[in-house]
């Protein structure tokens, strides 16, 4: 059973984790992604998309985002258009103090989006801090922050969503990454572009 770092508001979108798989389905239209991953590492052992397994090859790295030669984060994208109706799926592997700034469409906030995280941590201990200012895909409006820890799933309002971690002993911090799935129910809303 999954465990949320903060409350769930999805209509359309279902996810949750058996042992070391990740499950995303599009529940109107019964398309799957599950992500096998060990949990020592960030990148997956296998993804299967409707229950046949993709090449892990195709999966392509957007630049790593830097702000003042600090790099932010090194974004793969795994499951695209090519493969699913709506669901996108990819994985955020970050080593700074913070990561997850929004993409263009998603300042202008609008109603029905659903993106969810899965956060993982090479320290086990670690926590990082989760802030979302924006919409809940029920247009409800968000400015809260929640805290995150190993092995939670969280929902990522349409908006700013920022991911900062926390220090750990003598002020070290852990390497964090996240697997992230949204429904790309209206072509601006791809992130791949």
């Amino acid at each position: 059973m999954a465990d949320w770092a903060n409350e769930q508001k999805l209509s359309r979108l279902q996810v949750d984790i058996y042992d070391h798989v990740i499950a995303f389905i599009d529940t109107a239209v019964g398309e799957s992604v599950l992500v096998a991953q060990e949990m020592a590492g960030p990148f997956p052992d296998s993804i299967l998309v409707n229950a046949d397994r993709i090449n892990l090859r195709i999966g392509w790295k957007t630049k790593g985002e830097q702000v003042e030669g600090v790099t932010l984060r090194d974004v793969y994208h795994y499951v695209t258009a090519e493969h699913c109706t709506a669901l996108r799926v990819g994985l955020t592997v970050h080593d700074s103090w913070f990561s997850s700034t929004p993409h263009t469409f998603e300042l202008s906030p609008e109603p029905g989006f659903e993106e969810v995280f899965f956060f993982r941590s090479s320290t086990l201990d670690a926590k990082a801090l989760l802030e979302g200012e924006g919409l809940w895909p029920d247009g409800t409006l968000v400015d809260a922050a929640w805290p995150v820890r190993d092995g939670q799933f969280a929902q990522i309002p349409m908006g700013s969503h920022r991911v900062c971690v926390l220090p750990v002993e003598d002020e070290q911090r852990a390497t964090w990454w996240y697997w992230w799935c949204y429904l790309a129910t209206e072509e601006r809303w791809e992130k791949n572009r």
